[in-house]
Formats: C-alpha cells, structure tokens, sequence
C-alpha cells in the first residue's frame, strides 16, 4: 500500500535526523538549547518567513560579532553595487563566478540575490542547487 502523500513515514524522518546529528557531531558541531517563553518565541518566528533556526542562528552572530567575538572565521565580504546587482535576465552567471571567485557558498550566493529582492526568470526564489546546476550547465560541464 503506498503512503499517502504529505505524510512522512516517522522512522524514516527519525533517522533521517540522526544521520543529520552525527553528521554535525563529527564536523565539531556543538548543540545548544535554550528556553523561551511563549511572547520571546512569538517575537523570533515574526522575524520573517525565515526557518527558526536560522534566525536564531544570525542573532547569535548578530550578538557576538557586537562583543567583538564572531562566531565564525569572518570572510572578505562581497557588497553589491548598483553596477554589479545582477537584474532579472537570465543570464546572472558573471555575478555568480564573480561571488563563488569571492568565497561564498551557493547558499550564500542564493541568498545574496533573494535579499536583493532578485527573482529567476519565473519569478521564484534562487535556490542553491538550482543555482549550481545552472552553473554546470552555463559553464559546460
């Protein structure tokens, strides 16, 4: 019988996770817990339409990197000029070789040009694998 669709077959999520936990694990990552009352949580899932990880994740950084202490090792960062913000054709693929030669992932990069208010040619968001599979196809590979 097959599954309906929507619904996630528990165990296979459940290690699914897992795998994510140990991957983190092995990588040095270190998990953190906090609690928060119902009106703090409210406030962080307004910040946007962002998943909450993330924004806790950026206020986290956010906080530090005001002590003076950045989460990260910090990269040269790359700021969009008007001359350089890519528009809406299609081909923004020197502005992607120009991020990537800078250092940036193609999360980041993804996420340089959603913030721009850029949009593909369908007018959805960029995403980062559709991003890189558009890189391969442009460059030839």
């Amino acid at each position: 019988m097959a599954k309906a669709r929507g619904k996630v077959n528990r165990a296979t999520e459940r290690a699914r996770q897992q795998r994510l936990r140990d991957r983190r694990r092995e990588a040095g990552w270190r998990r953190l817990s906090i609690w928060l009352t119902p009106d703090e949580a409210n406030t962080v899932e307004a910040l946007g339409d962002e998943w909450l990880g993330r924004a806790v994740k950026a206020l986290l950084c956010d906080c530090m990197k005001a002590r003076g202490q950045p989460l990260s090792p910090p990269i040269e960062p790359f700021v969009l000029t008007p001359d350089t913000v890519p528009d809406n054709t299609p081909d923004i693929m020197p502005e992607v070789v120009e991020l990537r030669a800078k250092g940036l992932s193609w999360v980041a990069i993804a996420e340089v040009f959603n913030r721009l208010g850029q949009r593909t040619k369908k007018g959805a968001a960029f995403i980062s694998g559709n991003l890189s599979r558009d890189y391969r196809k442009w460059k030839g590979e």
